[in-house]
């Protein structure tokens, strides 16, 4: 049984991936009412951090009582929410008040009655991130059917939050590449730059040592002056090469 210190009341939201996620759950939550006639149901995930669940949507028909339990933070260590999460397989729950695992004190929190619920895991590749739950079944209790229809949606909530994550992923990756570009384009210029002075030094160094032969030179200088200027020229080409490259931004 749960203690009210698991309960906390904050205004607080969660930042990052899941926060930007609020308005898609909040939209498949919002047609799992209908769909399974109850007076309500929650979308609850995990803060690895806490290791606490937190309410990232939640639709009731009376309204205080959803405004409530939005901020809602529960102790993944008991309560109906927790065994699920923990179990990994929907848990249903006909009558709260004789369920070991339902937070009796919540009742009296949020000054709203959760008679019945069913919690199923939000389950993505093979670990639970969070869990969904309707309450108060219009009529007559949960059955086999409503959990197989909120394990369906609760995939469709695991789906949004995986492509999330992925395209979250793809973007780092991606700003990974821009930075690793911008640094290999200031390697380039730096190599570039650091080669105009010393190739510039040995082309005139050459021309005047060749303007100074007295008259033409001996064939194993002349082999040696051909071997330099050939260098030379490889690294002028070189040069030139990262010119263009740095001109078209082909690296």
């Amino acid at each position: 049984m749960g203690t009210d210190a698991s309960y906390q009341p904050s205004g607080e939201k969660p930042v990052g991936l899941y926060s930007m996620l609020r308005p898609v759950i909040d939209g498949i939550v919002r047609q799992v009412q209908p769909l399974l006639s109850t007076s309500g149901v929650l979308a609850l995930l995990m803060d690895e951090g806490e290791k606490e669940f937190y309410v990232s949507a939640a639709v009731y028909e009376d309204k205080i009582t959803e405004k409530k339990m939005q901020s809602v933070r529960l102790s993944i260590e008991d309560g109906v929410i927790g065994e699920a999460f923990l179990r990994a397989e929907p848990l249903l729950v006909q009558a709260t008040d004789s369920n070991a695992h339902f937070f009796q004190w919540l009742n009296q929190q949020v000054q709203y009655r959760h008679e019945n619920m069913l919690a199923v895991p939000l389950r993505i590749e093979n670990r639970s991130v969070g869990v969904l739950c309707a309450v108060n079944k219009r009529e007559g209790g949960f059955g086999q059917t409503d959990a197989e229809v909120l394990t369906a949606v609760a995939n469709l909530v695991a789906l949004a939050i995986e492509n999330s994550r992925m395209n979250d992923a793809l973007s780092k990756e991606y700003e990974n590449v821009i930075g690793l570009n911008q640094r290999k384009e200031q390697a380039i210029h730096h190599l570039s730059h650091e080669m105009k002075t010393p190739i510039s030094v040995l082309s005139a160094s050459l021309t005047l040592l060749e303007k100074r032969f007295p008259g033409k030179p001996s064939a194993s200088w002349a082999r040696i002056m051909d071997r330099a200027r050939r260098n030379l020229d490889r690294l002028l080409n070189l040069q030139y090469e990262i010119g263009d490259m740095l001109r078209k931004g082909e690296f």
